[in-house]
């Protein structure tokens, strides 16, 4: 037993996690409680070089590697709440599991867990990498069945810099991997993170809900017009080459056997939108209703009670990382 109520963030060096473990310690300095115990928040990393990069700057931190369950528990000793983001593998359904298990052998009292959105069964989208959250979150959900919080968010507005631990924007040219003319439910990593703070802060209000994570539409053409005119320098945007993402994530670590496999669904999919995007071109016609028809959701808002950080605010927030870049 500790006189603090301690949170576990998971992957505190990411987009998310970084920002995470940020507010829960400004929220600790300003005397936030919760069960009537000052929070205490630890960054969680799996290598000892980010374990001292967070130290360094002031960070409590601990050494957990989710492939390895036994370093689970001296990670979680203590711990009152935890929050969760696996690696977008196959693994991280036996990842998820397995720290499930020892949440529960050591008395974690919140489970907080970013995913995905997840489309109606009915939309027919068999995308792996959904059905990896699905599944990890059926097994959440059956050993935290009160103590659970989902994050369902879209794509990081954070990835048109930074992604697949590659700058993305170079010359003033984002690389993406969808087309011009499909619409994406954007959001900012900062935004999913006030979410997450605001869950662990106040489980009592959160236990039991998911959110859907998603603040503004907008094709990736769309987005850098937006992002020109907050930077004050045109943002333009090519599109991907599946195979060369493919080819730098096999070069970087090839025995990433469930890395590469998720990358490799990615690359297909941006070649295949590629296909599709150049026939409309050709053939003079446009996405199906189905394919065009997204909505933002209000979660964010209501969660937080203040307005979301949309596009032009990320890029006005990131203009010195869109102009270096530039």
């Amino acid at each position: 037993m500790t006189d603090s109520y301690r949170i576990l963030v998971t992957g505190a060096t990411g987009v998310v996690g970084a920002s995470l473990l940020a507010q829960l310690e400004n929220a600790a300095k300003s005397g936030a409680k919760v069960d009537g115990k000052p929070i205490e928040a630890i960054g969680a990393t799996r290598s000892e070089k980010k374990k001292a990069a967070l130290a360094a700057n002031g960070s409590k931190a601990v050494i957990l590697d989710l492939d390895n369950p036994d370093s689970s528990s001296g990670a979680l000793h203590g711990v009152d709440a935890v929050f969760l983001a696996t690696s977008y593998t196959a693994s991280m359904c036996e990842q998820s599991k397995f720290f499930a298990d020892v949440c529960v052998d050591v008395g974690v009292k919140h489970f907080v867990h970013l995913g995905v959105l997840i489309p109606p069964r009915e939309a027919k989208l068999y995308v792996p990498l959904i059905a990896w959250h699905e599944l990890a979150e059926l097994y959440i959900k059956t050993t935290f069945p009160d103590s659970y919080t989902f994050l369902h968010a879209g794509e990081f507005l954070d990835n048109c810099l930074s992604y697949n631990g590659r700058s993305r924007i170079r010359d003033g040219t984002i690389s993406w991997y969808s087309v011009p003319d499909r619409p994406t439910l954007w959001i900012a990593g900062a935004d999913i993170a006030a979410v997450a703070a605001t869950a662990l802060l106040n489980p009592a209000h959160h236990r039991g809900k998911t959110y859907r994570l998603g603040t503004q539409v907008a094709t990736i053409s769309e987005a850098c017009k937006i992002f020109s005119d907050a930077v004050g320098k045109e943002i333009r945007h090519e599109m991907m080459d599946g195979t060369q993402l493919y080819e730098e994530t096999e070069r970087e670590d090839p025995k990433d056997v469930g890395r590469l496999g998720y990358i490799k669904f990615i690359a297909r999919e941006a070649n295949r939108r590629r296909k599709d995007y150049e026939h409309r071109v050709r053939s003079g016609t446009t996405l199906s209703s189905d394919e065009s028809r997204l909505k933002p959701f209000p979660d964010v808002e209501q969660v937080l009670g203040r307005k979301t950080m949309g596009l032009r605010e990320f890029a006005e927030a990131n203009k010195d990382a869109f102009l270096e870049r530039s």
